[in-house]
Order: structure tokens, then C-alpha cells, then sequence
């Protein structure tokens, strides 16, 4: 039944749908720290709980490797445009290059 569930979608999609879903669960939970409601709690407790279903459904489809650094990358730089435009971070030069290392990371993971 899991891998029927699973193959509702492709990898791409479920991974996809994950790192977005793990980043609402992020905005969520910091939105819980400057307010503290426990709706936003429990609301950023199931979005990870609900991230972390949709990475363990890609695995049945894409390489567990590439899958994790496809979904921690997508997370990361989703969060951090959310958290600029949002929240006014700002970022340094080397968080920025850092970011971008992660993506030249992930495009040499897919090529391989």
C-alpha cells in the first residue's frame, strides 16, 4: 500500500512537494517564536511530519542521496527567499556563495 501511495507521483514531485512543505513547517515554527500560539506549533509540527512522509515516498522512485540533497537544498533556499522578503534577513556574501555551492552541489549530484 506505501508503494502504491508512492507512486502516485513521481520522485521529483514528491521531493519537491516535501523541501516546500518542510519550508512552510519552518516559516511556521518561526512565526510560533515571535508569537507563540500553539496553532502555530502544532500547524509546523505536522508540516514536518508531513515533509518528512513525502521524502521517505521519493525514495521508492530516486536515489536516496540525491533525493535527501534535493530536498535539504530546495528547503534551504526557499527558507532563506521566504526569510528575506518576509522576514527582512539579510545575508552575507559567504552565506550567499554557500547557498549557491549547495546548488552546484545538487546539479553535480543529478549528473552523475
Amino acid at each position: 500500500m506505501i508503494a502504491a501511495t508512492a507512486a502516485l507521483l513521481p520522485g521529483w514531485a514528491w521531493v519537491a512537494f516535501g523541501g516546500l512543505t518542510l519550508t512552510v513547517g519552518d516559516v511556521l515554527f518561526r512565526q510560533y517564536f515571535i508569537t507563540p500560539h500553539a496553532g502555530y506549533f502544532v500547524a509546523g509540527f505536522a508540516a514536518y511530519a508531513l515533509g518528512a512522509l513525502a521524502l521517505a515516498f521519493s525514495y521508492f522512485d530516486k536515489n536516496i542521496v540525491v533525493a535527501t540533497v534535493a530536498f535539504i537544498t530546495l528547503n534551504v533556499v526557499t527558507y532563506a527567499l521566504i526569510s528575506f522578503f518576509w522576514f527582512g534577513d539579510e545575508y552575507s556574501t559567504l552565506q550567499i556563495v554557500a547557498v549557491c555551492l549547495g546548488l552546484l552541489v545538487f546539479a553535480l549530484l543529478e549528473l552523475a
